[in-house]
């Protein structure tokens, strides 16, 4: 479709030519005219790169107000949900892992378990298999366990930590727990205390490393906890601060390192140097 509609019209002379119309070469006497339609389509056009910039900064604008206020709605609702989860943890405050496990051996259940504890004679299980039995240690069953001791604790020299007097003297408040063929696999050594009867103390707890992850270090301190739970009893273990997985796996059941006077920073964990003489130095657990 042409531009032009096919009218004419007489051109005006350019400045200072004052020769008439016919004597001026013929592409000067006639000029087209555009169509109407070609007139509508500049203004269109005109208008088009006025409104369409116009549209994307307006459109933008509106995008970015939207996105905005659900940021905020969205950041709202999480904080509500904190503020919300705080105040029902100020209202119903839950109780420690040492008197939860203490409850479950009472009520004749397992304890709960979670994660193992690779260290030297602990363990922590993700959970129960075919259980040992539980029974009180009896003197005979001293030479059979100082004779594993060392290898369940990864070659640490404990052996002189289960002497004869502790299976003959503590054996009411002890524990050992046997396989099926009755071969020990954990044993725990604890006591109340004679001159201070608010006191009760874990003296060495140890798992055979081939039955670990099945809830025996647990179910160990958590018979001993049943044995001496009363009110105003203070449960104290000690632990080596060169074991990290041992002293996770007390903190684990809710016991806290003492760092009270005369307590170090050692490989992490509160401990007292030289607790038990020249380079024993000994982590202090209280279930408090």
């Amino acid at each position: 479709m042409s531009r032009y509609d096919g009218r004419v019209t007489t051109p005006a002379n350019p400045p200072g030519d004052r020769r008439p119309l016919l004597d001026r070469p013929p592409s000067d006497r006639y000029q087209a005219q555009p169509s109407a339609a070609s007139k509508a389509e500049a203004d269109a056009r005109r208008i088009d790169a006025v409104l369409v910039p116009f549209g994307l900064v307006l459109g933008g604008a509106i995008g970015f107000v939207v996105l905005g206020g659900i940021l905020a709605v969205t950041s709202g609702l999480v904080v509500l949900a904190a503020f919300v989860g705080w105040l029902t943890g100020q209202l119903v405050a839950p109780p420690s892992r040492a008197a939860a496990v203490g409850l479950a051996v009472r009520r004749g259940a397992r304890p709960p378990c979670r994660k193992r504890a690779r260290g030297r004679g602990l363990a922590m299980s993700a959970g129960p298999r075919a259980g040992p039995a539980f029974r009180r240690p009896i003197e005979s069953d001293q030479p059979r366990i100082v004779g594993l001791v060392d290898d369940w604790f990864g070659g640490r020299r404990v052996r002189h930590l289960v002497v004869r007097s502790w299976f003959r003297h503590a054996g009411s408040t002890s524990w050992v727990a046997e396989d099926a063929a009755g071969r020990p696999v954990g044993f725990l050594i604890g006591y109340r205390s004679q001159d201070r009867p608010t006191e009760a103390v874990i003296h060495l707890v140890g798992v055979d490393p081939g039955h670990r992850r099945r809830g025996i270090g647990r179910a160990l301190i958590g018979s001993f906890l049943a044995d001496v739970a009363r009110a105003g009893v203070m449960v104290t273990a000690l632990g080596w601060p060169d074991d990290p997985i041992a002293v996770a796996f007390f903190r684990a059941l809710g016991f806290r390192a003492d760092d009270g006077p005369g307590s170090r920073n050692l490989y992490g964990t509160p401990a007292f140097p030289d607790y038990d003489g020249d380079g024993e130095d000994r982590v202090v657990f209280t279930d408090g």
